[in-house]
């Protein structure tokens, strides 16, 4: 899936924290500015677990289980700005095996069906209803913009989107990138 599907966002959505219980459905919009605009098929790729760490590695919780929870459905939409009083177009449905919600267990690693989305301008709205325990998520601080319910839950962190958002989209050339340990 990887070499169909490139990410079509500069910031890594990796997730450091837990929200630990939902206390109901949390209703929550995620702000992404994308690197390409135009119309393409995109595909959302979700860990559940945590894949990072915080404050420089001191702060670890990396390989910790996500729990049982619930995306009960999920949308994109395109917003002008960053304000959530501003109206959202093109909202498109995203779905999970032809259905609009997913069961999600520990340690599952899944795609959503394939989107067919335009963007020209402004900014990829994430708006997804979850319910349930130890959902993988970013802190506050460092996660996209977001707007929601998600603070009647419990835990650490608040910014629950998916691990990558993906386009397809034709490649000229790969380029390696060398990291150190």
């Amino acid at each position: 899936m990887f070499k169909e599907f490139v990410s079509n966002t500069a910031l890594a959505l990796g997730k450091s924290y837990l929200i630990e219980k939902t206390n109901g459905v949390l209703r929550q919009r995620t702000y992404i500015k994308p690197t390409l605009y135009g119309r393409f098929e995109w595909k959302f790729y979700f860990q559940n677990s945590v894949n990072s760490t915080f404050a420089q590695g001191e702060i670890s919780h990396a390989g910790t289980s996500g729990g049982n929870w619930v995306i009960h459905k999920a949308s994109i939409s395109v917003s002008p700005s960053l304000d959530p009083s501003d109206a959202v177009t093109n909202v498109t449905a995203v779905t999970f095996d032809s259905q609009e919600s997913r069961r999600v267990l520990p340690d599952e690693e899944f795609w959503s069906d394939t989107v067919d989305f335009e963007i020209n301008d402004g900014y990829i709205v994430w708006e997804w209803e979850i319910e349930g325990e130890n959902i993988p998520s970013m802190p506050e601080d460092i996660s996209p913009p977001t707007h929601g319910t998600v603070k009647n839950g419990r835990g650490n962190g608040t910014g629950l989107s998916p691990a990558w958002l993906q386009l397809s989209a034709i490649t000229k050339s790969d380029l390696p990138f060398l990291a150190t340990p």
